[in-house]
């Protein structure tokens, strides 16, 4: 079975969202990681957009769109974003459950390369958070390096397959984002990977992210992004 990855650089929300509604026409397993420019809020499915403050938006040129997965607000600047889909007429039929993880799995195995120890909330119940934010919060199988959250997963499961997707912070910009959400209150909860492994890039962790995913569901990749190289010390 072969794995379709690929890895888009400064996209468009608007964009962003199109491919990964797209992704859910595959035939096969596919894997996409991207950026975003400008920076933007997406808001999960269940929330309204009068969670943000669009004026303050606006100001910080800050693009506000809804994702068609759960969860809470999460900003896009400096992160990573992944998004995953595998088709339910593939076996095997793989679970929501099964695909968190899985992904555990690749984002450890993942930072690890980078020289970041981190963990899973192996134990934690998702609960919408006061604030809004959904770095305030921990669900299973997401990803925290001492103790702070880094990396969140959303999911969606029909009749097509089950598709997952998240965002791994880079650089954490807590202050931006809770002027930028209503309810919102500075949290200790969040970590940048860059605080941890200075010259990790998103390219570097979309590389990892690629060969990883491969290697845990045992695919062939058809599709990959040029090795990138690690700045010189």
């Amino acid at each position: 079975m072969r794995l379709e990855a690929t890895y888009t650089a400064d996209s468009p929300a608007a964009e962003n969202m199109s491919r990964d509604e797209a992704m859910q026409d595959s035939l096969t397993p596919c894997l996409r990681l991207y950026t975003w420019v400008p920076a933007a809020i997406s808001l999960g499915c269940s929330q309204h957009i009068d969670v943000v403050d669009i004026d303050a938006c606006r100001e910080e040129g800050v693009v506000v769109v809804k994702r068609f997965t759960g969860g809470a607000a999460v900003l896009h600047k400096d992160d990573l974003t992944y998004a995953f889909f595998w088709p339910m007429r593939v076996p095997p039929h793989y679970r929501a459950l099964d695909l968190r993880e899985r992904f555990q799995d690749i984002f450890l195995a993942s930072f690890a390369e980078l020289g970041v120890k981190a963990e899973a909330c192996v134990n934690a119940k998702w609960q919408m958070p006061a604030t809004n934010i959904c770095f305030h919060g921990q669900a299973a199988n997401e990803i925290a390096v001492k103790g702070r959250k880094v990396a969140g997963n959303a999911q969606r499961v029909t009749r097509k397959g089950v598709f997952q997707h998240g965002s791994i912070v880079f650089r954490n910009h807590e202050a931006l984002f809770c002027r930028l959400v209503e309810a919102a209150r500075p949290s200790n909860s969040v970590t940048g990977l860059c605080n941890h492994a200075r010259h990790a890039t998103p390219e570097m962790l979309a590389e990892l992210m690629i060969k990883h995913t491969a290697r845990v569901f045992d695919l062939e990749l058809v599709k990959k992004m040029d090795p990138v190289q690690p700045p010189p010390a």
